[in-house]
């Protein structure tokens, strides 16, 4: 562990101390550093390769997860397997080639976004649509993703910047929980008044990949039909694809999100020896929210949402926040009662100290869409994520450098416990927090 300063220790051990007093009588396998490293080491260690969704190191780090639910007693969620195991398909653009009244385009002044496996086309087999000076080039590609058909888009160059942006984007094609029919849109910067001789050819390359959430469930007693749940991301993005020789190339991912992750797992083991558990606790890990919260998107889809009373998406934690060590802080806080009911539920010597669960303290990044809470916020649950790293600063995001060497492994440990002390009157039903406004079902583009 990297040597922190003298404040911070003086406040993990204000934490620290205030929480002793409540483990005194908790079950005997209290949440410990030991326990935390031990998990972070296994998940963010260079053997699972980055953890990329569509890479093998991942399976390493499923394998684990799915062990240790086994070894502290906890049951499979989905039948008799601990894994939800479903299709991604990716559809890669290999290059494409324009040539308008025999004149070839230059290729970065084209993308494409679809699914075709061969593309053909000339001026009489396909359609040929214009974004002029004065459209909306958002609002059309928002129409053309919407109507689904094949076309030649020809966009003239005053959106040259967006043009660019959108292409950047397609580069590294397009992924999809279903597979779809062989359709095509391509861009071409433009502004060719009229055409007499057209050809366009390109296609895409289809790759079919399987994924795994991973979940394990503790049935509750009086009301074991009520889900308490407690989730995170165990992927991350990989690998440098051409790194120097001899540089580290591996994005360990050990905050984002091996903490997570471990949170879920110890939280998983302390609350196996909780006694009056009326409602059950499901503990899952979520595979590809780097590619877009694709994991939790279908769990969503196989769940009954009224039956999710809470959802605890644990994002993060291995840093101490602007708030102070064994801090932490909470998405949409705006959006249900779940923040405060959890602030209620603080033992009063944490209180008397300040401590609180603090709001979002980054609301222009919109952190409450983007990671897996939303799947589920989407539908009405009371779903947040929950973390504690300085994002507008952390210079190790998305680097290699987010190693288990750059974590409090000390104060993301007492927020864990904390976790494990203020969910407990919701596990045991004296809580019941307000549901999230669902919002309406986003439309689904065809391309994009």
């Amino acid at each position: 562990m990297i040597e922190m300063k003298k404040s911070n220790l003086y406040g993990i051990a204000a934490v620290a101390f205030a929480l002793t007093q409540i483990w005194v009588s908790g079950p005997a396998n209290a949440i410990s550093v030991e326990q935390v490293r031990k998990d972070v080491s296994a998940l963010a260690g260079d053997d699972t390769l980055g953890r990329a969704a569509d890479g093998t190191g991942i399976a390493i780090a499923e394998q684990y997860i799915r062990d240790e639910f086994k070894a502290a007693g906890l049951q499979p969620f989905f039948g008799q397997s601990y894994l939800q195991t479903f299709s991604l398909y990716h559809y890669q653009p290999r290059p494409f080639a324009v040539a308008i009244n025999g004149q070839a385009l230059d290729p970065a002044k084209i993308f494409a976004a679809g699914s075709a496996a061969k593309v053909e086309w000339q001026k009489d087999n396909i359609a040929i649509i214009h974004i002029g000076a004065e459209d909306d080039f958002r609002a059309k590609l928002k129409e053309l993703n919407e109507a689904g058909e094949n076309a030649l888009v020809l966009v003239n160059p005053v959106h040259e910047k967006l043009f660019k942006g959108f292409s950047h984007y397609l580069a590294t094609g397009t992924r999809s929980l279903s597979e779809k029919p062989e359709k095509a849109l391509v861009f071409a910067l433009s502004e060719t008044p009229e055409i007499n001789r057209l050809s366009v050819t390109g296609g895409f390359d289809k790759k079919h990949i399987t994924l795994n959430n991973v979940a394990a469930v503790l049935e509750g007693k009086s009301r074991p039909d009520e889900y308490v749940v407690f989730s995170a991301h165990h992927d991350h993005i990989g690998q440098q694809i051409d790194p120097q020789s001899g540089k580290d190339n591996i994005y360990n991912g050990a905050n984002d999100d091996a903490s997570g992750v471990a949170a879920v797992l110890n939280l998983a083991r302390y609350f196996n020896n909780m006694e009056n558990r009326e409602r059950s606790i499901l503990f899952i890990t979520f595979t590809a929210e780097e590619l877009g919260l694709l994991g939790s998107e279908h769990f969503a889809k196989t769940i009954d949402a009224d039956a999710m009373v809470a959802m605890f998406n644990i994002e993060m934690i291995g840093k101490a926040s602007q708030f102070g060590p064994g801090k932490m802080w909470m998405t949409g806080m705006d959006r249900s009662n779940l923040g405060d009911l959890l602030n209620t539920n603080l033992p009063a010597n944490l209180r008397a100290d300040n401590y609180r669960i603090e709001a979002d303290p980054y609301p222009d990044f919109q952190l409450f869409y983007r990671s897996d809470n939303a799947s589920l916020a989407r539908l009405g649950v009371p779903a947040h994520s929950i973390s504690s790293t300085q994002i507008a600063k952390d210079q190790d995001y998305h680097q290699v450098s987010d190693e288990i060497s750059t974590l409090d492994l000390g104060q993301m440990t007492e927020i864990i416990k904390v976790l494990s002390y203020v969910s407990k009157p919701i596990i045991t039903g004296v809580q019941t927090p307000e549901r999230i406004k669902p919002l309406a079902a986003k439309s689904q583009g065809h391309f994009f």
